[in-house]
């Protein structure tokens, strides 16, 4: 039987929020490359909502040459923030265009943090380097009823 992923991205499930402003952009880019993509997500929430700022976030187990690969594949998109997950259920898991509803801090995606997350060694160590980064706490996607 014939793999269905490269070997390299075996375990891991990657999403795009297609309500993201450049969603076709990244789903052609997607198509011409060999990264696999696993799934939408966002148009299908109740009640669908865009995001209000494009977060790449990655489990605790992501490798660091995933996320380089990914980065690449990114470059020059709209994708403003990184977010470190910590769930153990989440530990391959790629979202692009994530909501973080839990308004847990990110780091804003620089070039000089994509060339340190290049260096890191280990998942633990990629994971710290975004965390370490992570200094800014953009807004959440659904509003609060009291304010509407």
């Amino acid at each position: 039987m014939a793999l269905q992923k490269p070997r390299r991205w075996l375990g891991y499930r990657i999403e795009l929020n297609d309500l993201v402003s450049e969603a076709d952009t990244i789903l052609d880019r997607f198509e011409r490359s060999e990264v696999p993509l696993d799934d939408c997500f966002g148009s299908n929430s109740d009640p669908p909502e865009a995001p209000r700022s494009t977060i790449l976030f990655f489990g605790p187990g992501t490798e660091p040459a995933r996320i380089t690969e990914l980065t690449e594949l990114l470059k020059g998109t709209s994708i403003h923030y990184i977010q470190a997950g910590t769930e153990s259920y989440n530990r391959k898991v790629i979202l692009i265009g994530g909501y973080n509803l839990d308004s847990a801090p990110v780091a804003p995606l620089s070039p000089g943090l994509v060339k340190e997350m290049r260096g890191a060694k280990s998942s633990d160590e990629l994971t710290e380097i975004v965390r370490r980064a992570s200094l800014v706490t953009p807004l959440t996607v659904r509003s609060d009823p009291e304010w509407s």
